[in-house]
């Protein structure tokens, strides 16, 4: 088996491929934040309309970051298709609303399948929305108001929701998506082998819970063993993957925000992307106090609109699966003992709503999620 390419080796491959047609760059410049590709910013020789610079990710059969972690590299396929399947959808908010945003994904302009390539739009001046936060906190969050957090926390749930909704009556997305086998296996076992896991990390809080976990893993297989139930996710739904311009949220014009990286893809209950983008959104308030957590989190409950109770009790376990999968793994979020107190709260989330206790969730922050539930949506 050949050894994995370096980074430069990758970067030249990539300048010599590009050469003579119109991406040829006379510049690649390394981005950082994915996992699974290497991630370039173009800076184009001839400027392509009136775009000067592009992004252009290349796949190899393995993680980026862990070469012994392999990967399917149908993914690239999976990806380029979502993307130009969403070419023309996005979500935009009231023209009443400052900033008004349009939620959508980057145009897409390339694919090579053979070598793993894909030539995107790129957001100049983007951050994601995550690192939007926490950079330069709290001098950054002058001038966001709890209005205007609420009205993008509902256009990132109706945005995602919509994308369920439309791509479960899509055959081919269905069937395409379908083919990443891989990244389902890997986003169960990072969600629910993970919780149990968890348990052996922290067993004097998590202990006394195994048997609830383990019936939230059998439910979790059988919920993979129900395709027709299931329908197309993102599969890694979070603010890490939402783009905007750095100083965005504060201006008066029109905001455009990207949604990234589809090549995680698959089948799967859409609880999985909620729970993610609202475990994360959570995770800003507990771990840094910032309100704008919270109030995206109102937001999102309401732009999922009609929901019937089983809906929601499922939204609210994943929300506490992934404060235990992921929120007490997250580097540099906060103090030991508050990553402990992170474990207690991600307990109380799946046991109370493993229960389906009403009473327990009235008393939380997630009880706007039932705002709009009704016993049959």
């Amino acid at each position: 088996m050949a050894n994995p390419k370096t980074i430069q080796e990758i970067q030249e491959k990539l300048k010599d491929r590009l050469r003579g047609t119109q991406y040829e760059s006379s510049h690649l410049e390394p981005l950082t934040g994915g996992s699974s590709n290497f991630v370039y910013r173009m800076t184009l020789s001839k400027p392509l309309d009136d775009d000067a610079t592009l992004i252009i990710k290349h796949a190899e059969a393995h993680m980026a970051v862990a070469p012994a972690n392999k990967l399917n590299m149908s993914r690239c396929q999976i990806e380029s298709t979502c993307l130009t399947a969403l070419a023309s959808f996005n979500i935009q908010t009231s023209i009443e609303s400052t900033p008004r945003y349009t939620v959508r994904v980057p145009r897409f302009y390339l694919c090579d399948e053979k070598n793993g390539d894909q030539i995107i739009e790129d957001l100049h001046g983007g951050i994601n929305l995550k690192q939007y936060f926490l950079k330069d906190f709290p001098s950054n969050m002058q001038n966001l108001s709890q209005p205007n957090l609420h009205i993008l926390g509902k256009a990132l749930a109706q945005y995602i929701q919509a994308f369920h909704l439309n791509a479960q009556n899509d055959r081919q997305m269905r069937d395409l998506v379908k083919l990443n086998q891989r990244m389902q296996d890997i986003r169960h076992e990072t969600n629910y082998d993970w919780l149990l896991q968890r348990i052996e990390k922290y067993p004097d809080i998590l202990e006394g819970s195994r048997v609830i976990f383990q019936e939230v893993k059998k439910m979790a297989v059988r919920e993979l063993h129900s395709p027709d139930t299931l329908v197309p996710i993102h599969g890694d739904y979070w603010p890490g993957n939402i783009l905007l311009k750095q100083g965005s949220l504060q201006a008066k014009s029109d905001v455009d925000i990207f949604v990234v990286d589809w090549e995680m893809a698959q089948l799967g209950p859409s609880a999985i992307d909620h729970g993610e983008m609202v475990g994360e959104m959570y995770c800003l308030w507990f771990y840094r106090k910032i309100d704008a957590g919270l109030w995206m989190i109102q937001g999102y409950a309401d732009g999922l609109g009609k929901q019937t109770e089983d809906q929601t009790w499922r939204t609210i376990l994943q929300i506490g699966v992934h404060l235990l999968t992921f929120g007490t793994i997250a580097p540099n979020w906060g103090t030991p003992e508050q990553v402990k107190d992170l474990a207690k709260v991600g307990k109380e989330i799946v046991v109370n709503s493993w229960k389906k206790d009403r009473s327990w969730v009235e008393g939380t922050e997630f009880a706007c999620f039932f705002a709009n539930t009704s016993e049959s949506a």
